[in-house]
């Protein structure tokens, strides 16, 4: 088990070179009507992104007018949702988790600010048409996941940090350990995963092939 192997002098300077990205609030809800101005994929913008963006990523709080997407894909099924009725996939940004956070006293606050300005741009009377709600905070994603921070795009590709490239897909420490997820080449969702796995099989063919043919010619 890997916990039974010290870790390597670099490994720490190394894991240092790929921060997670942003984690995210989700609400999943269901409602009692339909809201026809809106279609599958829906935005609602913050009004200054460089103040949403600058206590994102530099304050490292959760903003205070963020943006927020509602995907409902019972626009595009009608079986995802009951006759009459929808189902909103609410996603709103925040920082990833710092060590020992919890986002247990501060979730229902956040939720309040999501709901109020969704209400307020449009999706009339939201908060009184929910009959069924789930929330996953920053801490549920990482704990379902094992996402690092409970990040919901895996490590950041930062150019001066790691020259914009995720996580390579070969452990540069133990011989025979190997990555795949979102935070490895190429990235994250679900596409893109799904190439991780591939690539990821392939370099261990790879070297599979390579150790076979060095031991009959050795």
């Amino acid at each position: 088990m890997l916990e039974n192997h010290s870790l390597h002098p670099d490994f720490n300077q190394e894991q240092e070179k790929f921060p997670p990205t942003v984690s995210g609030l989700v609400l999943l809800l269901g409602v009692n009507k339909k809201y026809e101005h809106l279609t599958h994929h829906n935005f609602f913008f913050s009004a200054s992104p460089e103040k949403e963006f600058n206590q994102l990523y530099n304050e490292e709080t959760p903003p205070e007018d963020p943006t927020i997407y509602v995907g409902i894909s019972s626009k595009s099924d009608p079986t995802q949702a009951p006759e009459g009725k929808e189902n909103l996939f609410v996603l709103t940004h925040v920082p990833p988790l710092k060590e020992g956070e919890t986002w247990d006293n501060k979730a229902l606050e956040y939720r309040e600010i999501i709901m109020a300005k969704l209400e307020k741009m449009g999706v009339t009377d939201l908060s009184n048409s929910i009959e069924f709600e789930y929330m996953f905070t920053p801490n549920d994603l990482q704990q379902l996941y094992g996402a690092n921070g409970g990040s919901i795009y895996g490590v950041a590709t930062d150019r001066k940090k790691n020259g914009g490239f995720k996580f390579p897909s070969k452990s540069s420490y133990l011989q025979n350990l190997y990555f795949v997820g979102g935070s490895t080449h190429p990235g994250g969702g679900v596409p893109m995963v799904t190439l991780s796995g591939q690539l990821t099989a392939d370099l261990i063919l790879e070297n599979d092939l390579k150790y076979d043919h060095e031991r009959e010619i050795g």
